[in-house]
């Protein structure tokens, strides 16, 4: 090949491949930020689900989780959030996660017809816990549905080895394909 020919295949190819990086760039910066998480290991979670016992219709406008070592939750404080740790709501339903909860809970919550309206107090949680709050005209009641103690880090272990085992031979099939073009290419100079 001549030198103008060579100069001009390579210009194709860095055009090429500015493109892609500006393409990949852009990509990643349009990805919503909350999906990353740098925690990413497996945290205490409470899921409540709210049924209705009121007269009319209601939805929830806020609420806040309280935590406590008191059996009477005289020292109630509210989930502190920072990090994984947050309490939310939507219209009908409420979720937290934590690094651990304190041995007592209870839930504050505001509702569309101007009532805050407070649970008694509850155990907290293991790993994954759902629960069913029934809203009263005064009140909530919280009861526990469903406790997964379960054991997450194993299925994260038996992941990370089932990955490992792909990754290995892919990795050294990867390795030996180049390779043997390198070797090839020295074979014909």
């Amino acid at each position: 090949m001549l030198p103008a020919e060579l100069k001009k295949q390579y210009a194709g190819r860095a055009h090429q491949a500015i493109f892609l990086l500006i393409s990949a760039t852009v990509l990643s910066l349009s990805m919503p930020l909350r999906v990353a998480r740098a925690d990413v290991g497996p945290k205490p979670s409470m899921d409540l689900e709210f049924v209705l016992e009121t007269e009319e219709p209601l939805s929830i406008v806020d609420g806040k989780q309280m935590q406590c070592e008191e059996p009477d939750c005289a020292d109630a404080e509210p989930l502190e959030e920072v990090g994984p740790n947050r309490f939310w709501c939507t219209g009908d339903h409420c979720s937290s996660s934590s690094y651990g909860y304190t041995t007592y809970n209870q839930l504050v919550v505001q509702f569309s017809d101007g009532v805050t309206r407070t649970s008694g107090v509850f155990s907290g949680g293991t790993m994954k816990n759902e629960y069913r709050v029934t809203v009263r005209e005064e009140d909530l009641e919280v009861e526990r549905v469903k406790a997964r103690v379960g054991l997450p880090g194993v299925w994260l272990w038996v992941g990370r080895m089932v990955g490992l085992a792909f990754a290995i031979p892919l990795g050294f099939l990867i390795l030996m394909g180049g390779r043997l073009h390198l070797l090839d290419a020295w074979g014909r100079e």
